[in-house]
């Protein structure tokens, strides 16, 4: 069958899944990916093996966790709700932990997102249930993961994996972690721009009005700790644009694009495959070193170095709603 068709079923598997055989729902798992979040918890929570384990390969908890909070906190009145999101999160891993579903923990173990730590607890617990192939295939994946993800501080690991065999108990996810504070805020900033912002500065004042008559507005996301909130900017033309900084100042110009390569793989990483993406890592200041547009939802994303007077760079992070 071509990739195309079971793209389109993915795309209605959450409506049609109840009544899809089993080999068919497992074509599905295998051509979806972690944007396809409605369709990876159906698979998690079926009655087939198969699916459980595909479904358990492809959730990635971060990713899980980012886009369902950021999905809730666009309504104020919810705050509580999301907050409560990675915890819920934590239970869901922690039971397949203490379970004896084979299929789920194989999942897992063949899951490239989590870490070395969890996955170490994975390997184990099946070990304990005589799973040697999924002790293999747990071994397998903490190699490949250890070759791509940044090694784990002592203060992280303990936030974000406290999962003993002897004592089962503590946190998968922390919110704390600056990986799910960026997710959330990139995704909250994305939300908001589907609407051209109109939620997000409802009932405020502009802080700045330029010569041009571009009116900025401050507002409480900070994309990359540290580097101060961003703004929204109404232009004259009608365009409305999310600006921040997202690298610190720094007159060592390789310095500060080599720390904008590693923002730009972050964004990069949390965008769907409906997003047009365009990359120049040895971009001149001012041309955009990532420009990524979602022509569906009118929106563009643009990353750029910006020189200064001072002989130092900066750099800037543009998401802007397009009429």
């Amino acid at each position: 069958m071509s990739t195309f068709i079971l793209n389109q079923i993915s795309r209605l598997a959450p409506k049609i899944h109840n009544r899809v055989r089993s080999p068919w729902k497992q074509a599905i798992l295998e051509n979806c990916d972690e944007e396809d979040i409605q369709t990876i918890e159906l698979g998690m929570q079926d009655a087939d093996d198969q699916c459980r384990e595909l479904a358990y390969s492809k959730f990635n908890p971060v990713r899980y966790v980012a886009r369902m909070m950021a999905t809730i906190l666009l309504q104020p009145s919810d705050r509580v709700q999301a907050m409560q999101v990675p915890e819920m999160v934590n239970e869901r891993l922690q039971a397949v932990l203490l379970s004896e579903d084979k299929a789920a923990l194989s999942g897992l173990a063949a899951n490239r997102s989590l870490t070395v730590g969890y996955l170490r607890k994975v390997g184990a617990r099946l070990q304990e249930l005589g799973d040697d192939i999924g002790v293999w295939s747990a071994r397998k994946t903490i190699e490949e993961v250890q070759k791509t993800q940044v090694p784990e501080a002592p203060e992280e690991a303990d936030s974000e994996v406290e999962v003993t065999l002897g004592q089962r108990s503590g946190s998968m996810l922390d919110l704390r972690h600056q990986r799910i504070r960026f997710a959330v805020s990139l995704i909250t900033i994305i939300e908001h721009a589907q609407y051209r912002f109109e939620t997000l500065i409802e009932g405020s004042k502009p802080r700045f009005i330029a010569d041009n008559g571009s009116k900025a507005f401050g507002t409480d996301i900070e994309l990359v700790e540290g580097l101060g909130k961003g703004s929204v900017w109404l232009d004259p033309d009608g365009r409305a644009r999310f600006s921040c900084e997202i690298v610190e100042n720094n007159p060592s110009l390789e310095l500060v694009r080599s720390h904008l390569d590693i923002i730009v793989r972050k964004i990069v990483a949390y965008l769907s495959r409906d997003w047009e993406i365009t990359e120049d890592p040895l971009s001149e200041p001012y041309l955009p070193r990532l420009r990524a547009v979602h022509k569906h939802w009118k929106l563009e994303i643009e990353a750029h170095i910006i020189p200064r007077v001072d002989n130092t760079f900066d750099t800037s992070l543009n998401i802007q709603a397009f009429r």
